[in-house]
């Protein structure tokens, strides 16, 4: 960085010299096509001719990001992976969301890295205060939980990237190119697992008069299902022999016209399954 505006300042002193001598190469001649008539003489640069020195003075600055996450190990393991790219700047970190939106609100990053769980502000509800400033920031979420609610959630947030804490390195260099170039983005991981999410309820899809149909006791042995509790944990914790929560477990399967050994299970994790309350 340093040699190149070197070059600059070099180039800037060459041009004062020749303009100061009048023996610019690069001053229009009356003869020249690229003079303005209508503005005594000035050239008018296209994309050849444009002199070097002023396409440097124009370079692009580096990408300004924070990072908000309560974990210091990985504030730094992230930090180092996004330095090391070029064009990317760390100017900020935070370990809750109040200190992060502070820091937003005086520096003005470009993206604002968030995860989702940090004391005092979590990143979806920091999101959300940003969206509703109008605040030019670009957010990325960072996660542990691969739940459609969540991410329908930080979509209605104006969250531009999603990216599992568990996804390679490169997934987050990715996520925040597509980001600033103005694009949507979510881990692979997270498309895959929402694919099959959405398959394994289209294998067992219920209508709601048929889930109504069910007792109180079978809503609440299905909801215990979806905790991976088993027949005899669930009987103990009703207060009834794992035979009867058997019996309930086929009447279900038989009211909703549930098949398989499986079935059953698959169908109360995606009735119930959810990121945590407080998000």
């Amino acid at each position: 960085m340093c040699t190149e505006w070197l070059i600059v300042m070099a180039c800037v002193s060459v041009k004062l010299s020749l303009l100061s001598s009048g023996d610019d190469p690069l001053l229009p001649t009356a003869a020249d096509p690229a003079v303005d008539s209508s503005s005594s003489g000035r050239r008018i640069w296209n994309d050849f001719d444009f002199p070097f020195w002023e396409a440097m003075a124009l370079k692009q600055e580096s990408v300004r990001i924070i990072i908000a996450d309560d974990h210091p190990v990985f504030r730094f393991g992230l930090r180092q992976i996004i330095e090391a790219e070029p064009g990317f700047d760390v100017v900020g970190e935070a370990d809750h969301g109040e200190d992060a939106l502070e820091i937003i609100g005086k520096i003005h990053p470009a993206i604002a890295i968030l995860d989702v769980s940090m004391p005092r502000l979590d990143g979806l509800a920091l999101a959300r205060q940003l969206q509703k400033q109008e605040h030019p920031v670009k957010t990325i979420l960072v996660t542990m939980y691969r739940e459609e609610k969540l991410y329908k959630r930080a979509i209605e947030a104006g969250v531009k990237g999603y990216v599992l804490k568990d996804s390679s390195a490169s997934d987050i260099i990715s996520c925040i190119k597509a980001v600033v170039a103005g694009q949507d983005y979510a881990s692979p991981e997270l498309t895959t697992y929402l694919v099959s999410r959405v398959r394994q309820v289209a294998e067992v899809e219920i209508s709601g008069s048929e889930i109504e149909s069910l007792t109180i006791a079978e809503r609440r042995i299905l909801a215990l299902l979806a905790e991976y509790k088993t027949s005899k944990e669930i009987a103990q914790e009703l207060f009834v022999s794992p035979r009867t929560i058997e019996t309930h477990r086929n009447n279900i399967c038989q009211k909703l016209g549930i098949h398989g050994s499986h079935a059953l299970m698959k169908f109360a994790l995606a009735q119930t399954a959810s990121p945590p309350s407080d998000l």
